[in-house]
């Protein structure tokens, strides 16, 4: 599963929350869209869009996951 969270230096990170090395950072963006953007992105074209991953924004907009 990967989060959307921003950091404390303003930045947002992608991070992976699952599988042995938790809270890996799979990338840093001076926004929330275009961390969601890139996260989207990557699930709709790798590997995992055909493991059954499924794409969910909280309501109160926190991230993808």
């Amino acid at each position: 599963m990967m989060i959307v969270s921003q950091q404390a230096n303003g930045l947002f990170a992608v991070r992976d929350i699952s599988g042995l090395a938790l809270h890996d950072v799979l990338g840093l963006f001076k926004t929330r869209l275009e961390a969601e953007e890139w996260l989207l992105d990557r699930a709709l074209h790798t590997d995992e869009a055909d493991n059954g991953l499924s794409v969910q924004k909280p309501g109160n907009g926190q991230g993808l996951t």
